[in-house]
């Protein structure tokens, strides 16, 4: 709905898309079969009424059972007149379009390697994987038949070895532009794996060898001009802070560069136009959670579509992530149950084990392995509560200039000298930088709020059993405040742009409608 919507064959607005995807949810309506019925029933703009039930009759003798390629063709080329315009447009925007839906289409004819869900389902998650792994990129490459096109070729440097132009143009020369940061290995070989590295550890190996393949792009992009070189380097970011440049720019000898120290520059969208600011009026029940603003910080347009839209944080669930979420509802159980008493390792197992055959990996080949793994949390979790009276784990507000945000601890408790501890409980590891994250600044904040100074504040982790008072520095607690003033005036403000990651977008539940924010505003209901 939200991307398809945002066409102007539909011309839905977001208030529509919202009531909409609301129905949905709400009544549990299967989106492809159940939309006829929604236009009676959902409470729609009169364009947006009329844009729904020409979405229904294209969408009429569709099947999600179909494959990719036989959906989009048929929803191209007979349903609508969306191939026929693309096919007949003068403008290079809409030739390049004919040509990125054609390579799509012929993308699509190849089988699947993915086995798993309906066919539709099995290519949405091929792409993710291909972007996640940065195979795509041959799929960028323009086909011959367009390169007649009066226009400027885009291409990453890696696609431009071997080819060279009449006049190159290199973007974004800063120091953290090109050459790219280091983002270090997801998964790095052991010390001494990898023949050449001598003294050197994995890590650093890895970082040497980062800088020489950023050394190599360079000489790569600047080489593949004919006549004419041009490099550029935006000395300001958005938010107007200065930029470095890029260290490759000082290699240039001085006498072969003309340097244009004030360049012509193209005026910026205005704020009526900027797809990223949108009006909200907040339902009255809506409230700022600590893990709310964490989401905003993490990416605000993921935040926008999961809790301001409503459209779910739905993940491909494996079966590492359902004994998780096994745990966390566990926890959640124990808060209830502590109330009264500690439940004992028998009691908790009992309840564990409800929780597991609802939602746990049962039947996955690992499924023993996956719930021994439970079993040592439990013990972890009951473990870290001995000898402690437990309260009520109600929500501690954190009043901030800026709003209000409220903390939802894991546990709270009375130790036996008195002290009140306020606890965040994690199925993973302690991280290095995991106490400079903003959930802890929140909750020192809050448990100080509503217990005074002498309350402890504390992190247990039930992977690697680490339970301790979290070490918040005065310094930390304070840039976060600010921080968190900052965010929720910019959620107030309406502003919710993308923060693009080529590791974490492609496992966003939001990946394939990012970018297709509709237009107006939305109120909560």
């Amino acid at each position: 709905m939200v991307r398809v919507g945002t066409l102007p064959r539909y011309a839905l607005t977001l208030q529509d898309i919202y009531q909409i995807a609301k129905t949905i949810r709400d009544d549990d309506i299967s989106t492809l079969e159940g939309l006829a019925a929604l236009q009676a029933d959902v409470a729609l703009s009169v364009c947006g009424r009329a844009g729904l039930a020409q979405l229904v009759e294209d969408l009429t003798d569709l099947k999600n059972t179909s494959t990719a390629w036989e959906f989009l063709a048929s929803y191209l080329l007979d349903k609508t007149n969306h191939a026929r315009d693309i096919a007949t447009s003068k403008t290079i925007s809409g030739q390049m379009k004919g040509v990125a839906i054609w390579q799509f289409l012929n993308f699509l004819r190849d089988e699947v390697p993915i086995k798993d869900g309906l066919p539709i389902e099995r290519t949405l998650a091929r792409i993710r994987q291909m972007v996640l792994l940065a195979e795509e990129r041959d799929l960028r490459q323009v086909p011959d038949a367009a390169l007649h096109m009066n226009a400027v070729r885009l291409m990453t440097v890696h696609g431009s070895k071997g080819l060279e132009f009449e006049a190159v143009h290199v973007p974004g020369l800063t120091v953290a532009s090109f050459p790219s940061s280091n983002r270090g290995q997801r998964c790095p070989p052991p010390d001494g794996m990898v023949e050449g590295s001598d003294i050197l550890s994995a890590k650093e190996f890895a970082k040497q060898a980062h800088a020489t393949e950023e050394e190599c792009l360079f000489f790569v992009a600047i080489s593949r001009a004919q006549k004419y070189l041009n490099l550029y380097l935006p000395k300001k970011q958005p938010n107007g802070n200065n930029r470095s440049e890029s260290k490759f720019l000082s290699w240039l000898p001085p006498h072969l560069v003309t340097q244009i120290e004030n360049p012509d520059q193209l005026s910026g969208p205005s704020i009526t136009d900027d797809p990223n600011t949108i009006e909200v009026c907040w339902s009255d029940t809506w409230r700022m959670t600590e893990s709310r603003l964490t989401a905003y910080e993490r990416c605000p347009r993921r935040f926008f579509y999961t809790h301001v839209m409503g459209l779910g944080s739905a993940r491909k669930m494996t079966a590492f992530s359902k004994t998780h979420d096994c745990i966390y509802d566990l926890i959640r159980w124990l808060k209830v149950e502590r109330l009264s008493e500690a439940p004992s390792l028998a009691a908790a197992e009992s309840a564990f084990d409800d929780i597991w055959q609802r939602r746990g990996p049962v039947g996955h080949a690992y499924a023993a392995a996956y719930r021994q793994l439970a079993s040592r949390f439990i013990r972890n979790l009951l473990a870290a509560g001995d000898g402690r009276e437990f309260l009520e784990a109600k929500r501690l507000p954190v009043e901030l200039s800026s709003g209000t945000v409220f903390v939802e601890p894991s546990e709270i408790s009375r130790q036996q000298d008195g002290t009140i501890s306020v606890r965040r409980v994690r199925t993973g590891y302690c991280r290095s930088d995991e106490y400079s994250r903003l959930e802890y600044a929140l909750y020192k904040l809050a448990a100080q709020a509503e217990y005074g100074a002498g309350v402890l504040v504390e992190a247990l982790h039930l992977t690697d059993n680490i339970s301790e008072p979290v070490p918040t520095t005065d310094r930390v607690i304070l840039n976060r405040s600010k921080s968190s003033n900052k965010m929720l005036d910019q959620i107030a403000a309406g502003q919710f742009p993308a923060d693009t990651d080529p590791i974490s977008c492609p496992r966003c539940p939001h990946f394939f409608i990012c970018a297709a924010t509709p237009r107006g505003r939305i109120k909560q209901s």
